[in-house]
């Protein structure tokens, strides 16, 4: 780059040390070093940086690579000529060596301040020695001296890292100080700046200089470990081709840093990886010395973890409005079906042909599905621990595959292999139900062009090396369910964050993150585990393995009619605040022969009590009614009658019912919807305790 001649007049401030300039022969020997008288000068003080501030006309040691005698004694003149004291002029002290091993040897034994290199023409020997004395002294200002005709040649050296290229015939004193003079600014406002740099490079932040134009010129550690990008890779490149998929908003941001000197806000980037970041930036503009923009300081705080985690805060505090809402849209949903499930019996009673037989065991299948689907979400909306029953795994495979085939799209084909003799497992019907749900869901938006769906039950045990090899396995007997498709598979950076809750290969909005993790929590709190294999673009296979009892469940869903228990004429006492319910309970109860009170609220009802306690024997009481609650009733009854059997009913299950319920002292506990079969037996249970006592022995 060509310094302006005129840029050198005015005071000189800060003192300088100047290395003589250079001049590289083609084959250039090792001669031994040549002195050349230097003009008069002042002593050499330590630190010109002290001399500048004591007023001291600055001194400059400056070292001269050069072959031809004639050039040097040129330089020499020029350097010579200029007054010997005033006008904040700089003194020089000169060396001149022949080559670049005496120059680096003299560089290692003495101090300079700017090294002067002359190029001789056509000559690529000389060119490259001076390439290779350019990179062996990083640190030092170079001024580069040569022929007009390889003027490109000494650009060149400029772009390789000299700081100024100065043509032989044009040379003049004010030219040849001026350059020396700027050369070690230069060098000394690198010097500063790399400082600043490293200073720099310890911020977590990302921190760059950008032209105006979105190049970068600095790259800061920072930047490095948040974009991926060295920095390097990142000063052949634009940041909007390295940062941003839609650049849009970068380009506005600095259209008002051009207009009003700052910005700040948050964008949306990428790194190297393609991952989706979202920054804090603060843009603020540079201006040069006439005040006009010329370059951008950009701070980049990364917020992607802040903001995934203030999404999962939102995400879990809307599941727990969910679960709230939930937990009233079930009493209500409860409240409907348990007056169907309780007629369905006095039904039965009255309908004896077949075809009004079916019709009323296709509704009470539909009511019961509703009831399961009612408690299912509750399970997940509110964490509720199902009750653990045996269940037959082979039922509750059968009931997937149907569901699979009547409701999944007709391009996916479902294949089912499922061993009939599958052994009985223990859990929740309902969350095992929902766990193969979900799977069997993931499995048909992986094959959103069709494919084929694969169920598979067996039995398999599993012995002490193979639980070895598996933290989450125990040696024993396992009914192993498997799901597979030949859909797209899981990407192998997604493996990892599979069972994270929030986490979701699937576009925003077509998926909350939430299916597997619940599934795997369910499995978990059943003491079984899950295991999966895939193949990007070949499809996936998940296993779920449940701890089986080691005798068969039974190989038909048909069981003899048990005859329903009946009462001996007691008196029973049922307060709800739902009619529905009351009338069909006190329906249901009276045909099997007991004698009903029926009350609204528990103040009602307490007032019936005390009316008739002689002759009420038990009590069956909703936990939540307006006026006073069945916790508070509970009580009360308790008060007036400790021995009073006591059935608690809600539509609401869960631990807070379930607490509600034996906290008072209730008898038993019954959730809602309950069918005339329930109710009978929880009455016949509390009624004739001794009965059931005979029946378990």
């Amino acid at each position: 780059m060509r310094l302006d001649p005129g840029a050198g007049s005015g005071k000189f401030s800060g003192g300088f040390r100047v290395v003589a300039i250079f001049a590289f022969p083609p084959l250039l020997p090792t001669g031994s070093l040549r002195r050349v008288k230097t003009p008069t000068v002042l002593p050499m003080n330590k630190s010109p940086a002290r001399s500048a501030a004591n007023g001291i006309n600055p001194s400059f040691r400056l070292l001269l690579v050069e072959q031809d005698a004639e050039d040097a004694g040129q330089i020499e003149t020029l350097l010579a000529a200029g007054p010997e004291s005033g006008g904040g002029r700089p003194r020089f002290m000169l060396e001149v060596v022949t080559g670049p091993e005496p120059a680096l040897n003299r560089l290692a034994e003495d101090a300079f301040d700017v090294l002067l290199l002359g190029l001789p023409l056509g000559e690529e020997e000389g060119f490259a020695g001076l390439n290779a004395l350019v990179s062996r002294v990083p640190e030092m200002p170079v001024v580069v001296l040569g022929p007009g005709a390889a003027e490109e040649r000494g650009h060149e050296a400029v772009r390789g890292g000299a700081q100024d290229f100065l043509c032989k015939s044009r040379l003049d004193r004010a030219l040849l100080v001026q350059a020396i003079r700027q050369a070690w600014e230069r060098k000394q406002a690198e010097r500063r700046i790399s400082e600043q740099a490293a200073l720099l490079d310890q911020a977590q932040d990302a921190i760059m200089m950008l032209d105006l134009d979105g190049g970068v010129t600095y790259w800061n550690h920072g930047a490095e470990q948040l974009y991926g990008w060295t920095g390097t890779e990142a000063k052949t490149a634009r940041v909007t081709d390295l940062l941003f998929r839609k650049p849009d908003a970068f380009r506005q941001a600095v259209e008002q840093v051009i207009a009003e000197g700052r910005w700040d806000g948050e964008m949306e980037q990428i790194n190297k990886q393609g991952d989706l970041l979202v920054v804090h930036a603060r843009y603020t503009m540079a201006r040069d010395s006439h005040g006009r923009p010329h370059a951008i300081l950009a701070l980049h705080t990364d917020l992607t973890e802040r903001r995934q985690l203030e999404a999962q805060f939102n995400r879990a505090q809307r599941l727990e409005s969910v679960g709230i809402l939930a937990g009233g849209i079930a009493h209500d949903l409860n409240n409907m079906l348990s007056p169907i499930l309780l007629s369905l019996e006095l039904l039965k009673q009255q309908i004896k042909e077949d075809y009004g037989l079916t019709l009323l065991k296709a509704i009470e299948s539909s009511a019961q599905r509703g009831a399961e689907l009612v408690k299912q979400v509750l399970s997940f909306a509110q964490g509720v621990d199902g009750q653990r029953i045996p269940v037959n795994a082979l039922y509750l495979a059968s009931d997937i595959e149907k569901i699979l085939r009547e409701t999944f799209p007709r391009n996916i084909q479902v294949e089912a292999v499922l061993a009939h003799d599958a052994w009985l497992v223990e859990g929740d019907p309902a969350q095992l139900h929902q766990v193969l749900i979900n799977l069997a869901v993931n499995a048909l938006e992986a094959m959103p062009d069709g494919g084929l769906l694969r169920l598979g039950l067996e039995n398999v045990e599993l012995d002490a090396n193979y639980a070895a090899m598996r933290s989450e396995a125990r040696p024993g007997r396992y009914a192993k369910f498997t799901l597979s498709d030949d859909g797209r598979g899981i990407p192998a950076d997604a493996i990892d964050r599979l069972y994270e809750p929030f986490y979701s290969t699937k576009p925003p909005g077509k998926g909350s993150g939430l299916g597997l993790p619940t599934a795997l929590r369910i499995v978990r709190s059943h003491g079984g585990f899950i295991e999966f294999a895939s193949t990007e673009g070949k499809g996936s296979t998940f296993a779920v393995y449940l701890p089986a009892r080691a005798q068969r469940g039974p190989q038909t869903a048909s069981r003899l009619p048990v005859p329903l228990p009946t009462g001996q004429g007691e008196t029973v006492l049922v307060i709800d605040d739902e009619a529905s319910i009351r009338m069909i309970t006190s329906q249901t109860l009276e045909s099997f022969g007991y004698r009903v009170r029926v009350a609204a609220d528990g103040a009602e009802g307490l007032a019936l009590f005390a009316s008739h306690r002689e002759e009420i024997k038990a009590v069956v009481v909703d936990l939540m009614m307006p006026v006073m609650d069945g916790r508070a009733t509970i009580k009360a009854l308790r008060r007036i009658q400790p021995g009073l059997k006591i059935i608690a009913v809600s539509g609401l299950k869960s631990e807070a019912s379930l607490e509600d319920a034996e906290e008072p002292g209730a008898t038993l506990f019954l959730p809602k919807p309950f069918t005339a079969e329930t109710l009978l037996e929880a009455l016949h249970e509390v009624l004739h305790p001794e009965e059931e006592e005979e029946a378990g022995d």
